[in-house]
């Protein structure tokens, strides 16, 4: 492994990719407070603000560093290792009604082997309509005298475990 990054360094260093000035140099991520993302219940790629960005390259990778990674659905991978940039991916389908919010906390990796301080992700997983409407009885029945006037006849309630108030409320 460590001859394996004295290649990698001295290759870059070779053809120019990598200048003697950022060879010590940690990365820097380029925000200050925090990556705000979104994705759907089907998975697949985070949209994240702004773009996943280190500077003082080249950078050869990123890490989830969460203590339990285990348990996080997403991984991280590099989309240019030119211009620094990194995307986020959820590993399988997410279920927004088990769990709506997930914060990752990420850190950028030099290729000479220098980390960067870690920022956080906080990622909302977006809702489909996957439940229908359930009614709270089986059966609804009222009864009304004739010539009775009433305001309320009959309550009929119904309930929908979709997590988002644009798929899980129902009109009154």
């Amino acid at each position: 492994m460590g001859l394996q990054r004295v290649m990698t360094l001295r290759t870059l260093l070779t053809f120019g990719l990598l200048s003697l000035a950022h060879a010590n140099q940690a990365p820097i991520l380029d925000i200050e407070g925090v990556y705000r993302g979104a994705v759907g219940e089907n998975g697949g790629l985070v949209q994240i603000s702004p773009e996943i960005q280190a500077k003082n390259g080249p950078i050869c990778g990123f890490r989830i560093v969460n203590t339990d990674w285990g348990k996080i659905p997403f991984e991280i991978f590099m989309k240019s290792p030119e211009n620094g940039t990194a995307e986020l991916k959820a590993r399988h389908p997410l279920n927004c009604e088990a769990k709506e919010n997930y914060i990752l906390t990420i850190a950028a990796v030099a290729c000479n082997g220098q980390i960067s301080e870690s920022r956080e992700i906080h990622v909302t997983v977006k809702d489909v309509n996957e439940y229908i409407p359930q009614w709270g009885e089986e059966e609804y029945s009222g009864q009304v005298e004739e010539g009775e006037v009433s305001d309320f006849i009959l309550r009929v309630i119904a309930t929908d475990r979709d997590c988002s108030p644009t798929f899980g409320d129902i009109c009154r």
